[in-house]
């Protein structure tokens, strides 16, 4: 039996009024030395007002008795057309914590249950055309 994988089928242009996640910004800033510039980004839509973090990536690890080891995924994503391989991530939703999300988007991706811990500062993803804020939580399934 041969395994289907995911591809895209159609690439257009998005309305900025028809977008559910992301809008994208212009902004204007002065470089170090006065010179006036623009900078183009996408900025995440649906960070919940009470999270310090619109994301949260997990660092699973499962203790087994031959070691300890990481839970990552295979995901297809669109915007490069191709499976790739990362850890379990994905958004708080509104009323949320992020280590209520971090818990949930485990179970919900890999089917595995569990704690978290403290999170890593916020981290800044892509800053150079995104404006997502995440934790990494690390979680330990034994």
């Amino acid at each position: 039996m041969s395994k289907t994988l995911a591809k895209a089928v159609k690439t257009e242009p998005l309305k900025s009024e028809d977008a559910k996640w992301i809008r994208l910004v212009l902004t204007t800033y002065k470089d170090p030395l006065g010179k006036e510039r623009t900078w183009e980004y996408a900025e995440r839509q649906t960070r919940p007002v009470s999270s310090p973090v619109d994301a949260v990536g997990i660092v699973a690890i499962i203790d087994l008795p031959s070691g300890p080891e990481i839970v990552l995924q295979r995901q297809y994503r669109p915007p490069v057309n191709a499976v790739c391989i990362e850890i379990p991530a994905g958004l708080v939703d509104e009323g949320e914590t992020p280590e209520q999300a971090a818990v949930r988007e485990l179970k919900e991706e890999t089917g595995y249950v569990g704690e978290a811990s403290m999170p890593t500062s916020i981290m800044l993803n892509g800053t150079n055309s995104y404006s997502s804020w995440s934790h990494i939580h690390e979680l330990v399934y034994s």
